[in-house]
């Protein structure tokens, strides 16, 4: 029986800004029994891989974009959602219209980045080349993430965002002082689900996460949640745990 271990990686595997070697040990002896271990991230695909390779992460599926890019280990895409030009483009202004500290937006691997408040710049890179928002918004984005500044700047901007785009195909939740944007019910959890039918895994999926947008997959799942993760994440968790290691080892023992 093959089990699953889906792992958020800010704030959970990448924990205190470091991966620790302890964790990765115990992600190499998961998988050493035969079981598959996973990245499920809001991160862009690109995003995500370039940190994968650079802290040595192993992973056998790397989910971006909150469920919005599904990949097998060898990279090969077997889900993706995207939103339209036109529903892309308004996004945009209203974000823009707002005012926030800065916003990304990706079409699931290339990212642009936009700064309201320039002085964010500095404080804020991203860790790949961006690419000129315009020709994101040209094919239609999968994601925004937008720094709101503050937690109730992102609640408002959330409420805003839902209300004036109800019954659009889009869905907008606040991450504490960011607020995640996507598909309607795309979520980390359709993510996991895209990767069990390809594969056919019967065994349990195993999920950890710190975070608004972790829930879905906290509630659908056997979920973890971290120490320093949102009381609503703990509140639906079978377990709350220090490490990524922790909850690897409680599951391998």
């Amino acid at each position: 029986m093959t089990h699953i271990f889906a792992s958020d990686f800010d704030g959970t595997l990448y924990k205190d800004h470091i991966i620790r070697d302890s964790d990765l040990e115990a992600i190499a002896a998961f998988r050493e029994q035969g079981h598959k271990f996973g990245l499920v991230t809001g991160r862009s695909v690109d995003s995500i891989l370039a940190e994968a390779e650079k802290h040595n992460i192993p992973y056998d599926f790397v989910i971006g974009i909150n469920g919005g890019a599904v990949l097998t280990h060898d990279h090969q895409e077997i889900f993706s959602k995207t939103l339209s030009q036109e529903i892309s483009t308004e996004l945009a202004q209203k974000i823009d219209d707002f005012g926030i500290e800065f916003y990304g937006v990706t079409d699931g691997y290339r990212l642009a980045r936009v700064y309201g408040n320039p002085e964010a710049r500095d404080s804020f890179e991203p860790n790949i080349q961006t690419t000129p928002v315009e020709e994101i918004l040209e094919v239609g984005a999968r994601g925004f993430y937008v720094n709101a500044g503050s937690e109730d700047h992102a609640l408002a901007l959330s409420i805003e965002i839902n209300a004036h785009f109800k019954n659009r195909g889009v869905q907008c939740f606040p991450n504490v002082s960011a607020v995640d944007i996507g598909v309607e019910g795309v979520t980390k959890a359709t993510g996991i689900q895209s990767i069990i039918d390809h594969y056919g895994y019967d065994g349990t999926v195993y999920t950890i996460g710190d975070s608004y947008n972790d829930l879905p997959m906290i509630k659908a799942f056997h979920g973890f949640a971290m120490d320093n993760g949102v009381d609503a994440v703990k509140k639906h968790a079978q377990d709350v745990v220090e490490t990524v290691g922790d909850a690897l080892k409680s599951v391998t023992r």
